[in-house]
């Protein structure tokens, strides 16, 4: 009888195991994207999607100051009860690129040569670029320290 218990006790750990690592592999990220460039943001849903980051495109809200990009983006995250933002805005030059993230409680501003709206080449490239920048928030720590390990690699994305 001690035999049948144990199979079932040992089934059942594996089931929750299996279940628990399913269930890490499926969480779904929410990024807000403040973009009139419908390429770019064509572009950047193809680009987050195999990180399992969902984009929300926000239109009401204007871009903010410089001064102000922080606070505006945190507001926007918890308002729409996401984990980053991304803003496109159209600069002097060209475009600039600004993600936070909220977990970081950090921003990076880029200028882009680009034009808006963009080709489709430059809207993938920018797409690219805003998800670098994110990586790099989530993994450059504010002191120095020695670069992440390698299995720790999956965690940070």
């Amino acid at each position: 009888m001690a035999a049948p218990v144990r199979r079932v006790l040992v089934s059942l750990v594996l089931l929750v195991a299996w279940t628990g690592r399913a269930t890490a592999q499926t969480a779904q990220e929410w990024i807000v994207v403040v973009a009139d460039d419908e390429g770019f943001r064509r572009a950047l849903v193809g680009v987050l999607a195999p990180a399992r980051m969902n984009v929300i495109v926000v239109a009401d809200v204007p871009a903010p100051s410089v001064g102000d990009l922080s606070s505006a983006s945190r507001l926007l995250a918890e308002r729409e009860l996401a984990t980053a933002t991304i803003w496109l805005t159209p600069s002097a030059t060209g475009a600039t690129l600004v993600t936070y993230d909220r977990d970081r409680d950090r921003l990076l501003v880029r200028e882009l040569p680009f034009i808006l709206p963009m080709t489709p080449f430059q809207a993938e490239e920018a797409a690219r670029t805003a998800r670098t920048m994110l990586r790099a928030l989530r993994v450059t720590p504010d002191v120095d320290r020695p670069p992440p390990r390698e299995v720790d690699a999956p965690e940070i994305r």
